[in-house]
């Protein structure tokens, strides 16, 4: 498909605000973004920073892991929804320092 070369310039703009840190150079501190963030996420974007495969993502979403809202056939991911699914996922100490309390799985 060929595309115009204003096409492609407005393709590939992001908004400074929206832009993801550049995560070559040095750790990032997936908190602070998540928490900082003030619009809703698409998959990919999400996906990128949590360096994830954006299945993933659509996996979670479709079996209502992370709650997401669609605007027509977009998927957006709060940014809340996103910091609590990921804190829901992980171990040790929360952003808190609080110990987390993961629950007990019965045997089956």
């Amino acid at each position: 498909m060929k595309t115009s070369a204003n096409a492609r310039r407005v393709l590939s703009f992001v908004a400074p605000e929206q832009a993801l840190p550049n995560t070559s150079s040095r750790p990032v501190d997936i908190h602070a973004v998540l928490s900082s963030r003030q619009t809703a996420w698409k998959v990919p974007e999400l996906a990128s920073l949590l360096t994830v495969g954006r299945r993933t993502l659509y996996d979670a979403v479709d079996s209502g892991q992370l709650p997401s809202f669609k605007i027509g056939i977009a998927v957006r991911i709060s940014p809340s929804a996103a910091l609590d699914w990921l804190e829901d996922r992980s171990t040790g100490l929360n952003h808190r320092g609080q110990r987390r309390v993961l629950p007990r799985c019965t045997p089956i």
